[in-house]
């Protein structure tokens, strides 16, 4: 899996083709969007799930808050918004519906996200079998022109880990990357 996502990152910067440059190197929404659903294939094509299906036994996951160590400034109650936004996302509610898996953030979490402006509907049972993580990490690159700093790039990481909580053993982890690109200066 390293090998593969080292090549994919490899190619990602030789080709250029992963981004399109603007202003900013701040991830977005569309961003996680894209990383959601690659995550959810990879979590249907996966050993956790590959058998399951709708008739199986439910399993709840509580997502853990973003572990934040990238570039980019996350208040907490946005980073509870991300995993908020993760658990309502189209690919997980068809794991919901296909694999009988519901994806859930901690009950005590739902006044903070609904109070940092969160439209969606919200899973918050006390019941869970599993856990998962996820930390973002980036990496900035900063090109220069005649002395002057002319463009930056981030690159951006996201591994996600799944847990059973009785055994404590990891069920599925996967890593996704892309890269950001802005034109302008450093404040970008």
């Amino acid at each position: 899996m390293m090998r593969l996502t080292v090549h994919l990152l490899l190619l990602c910067l030789v080709a250029g083709g992963c981004a399109t440059a603007r202003e900013t190197s701040v991830m977005t929404q569309d961003d996680l969007n894209e990383v959601t659903a690659q995550m959810s294939a990879s979590l249907a094509a996966s050993d956790f799930l590959r058998d399951r299906t709708a008739n199986s036994p439910p399993i709840t996951i509580t997502i853990d808050k973003v572990e934040n160590l990238t570039s980019d400034l996350l208040p907490p109650a946005e980073q509870w918004m991300l995993m908020a936004r993760l658990q309502g996302s189209l690919p997980l509610v068809d794991l919901r519906r296909t694999k009988n898996i519901t994806f859930q953030v901690p009950p005590e979490r739902g006044p903070l996200i609904l109070d940092a402006g969160y439209q969606g509907q919200l899973n918050l049972s006390p019941i869970h079998t599993h856990t998962m993580t996820a930390v973002f990490r980036s990496a900035t690159r900063v090109a220069r022109e005649e002395g002057r700093v002319a463009g930056r790039v981030d690159l951006y990481r996201m591994e996600y880990k799944i847990f059973d909580i009785t055994h404590r053993d990891v069920q599925w982890t996967d890593e996704f990357m892309f890269k950001r690109e802005a034109i302008g200066g450093v404040h970008n």
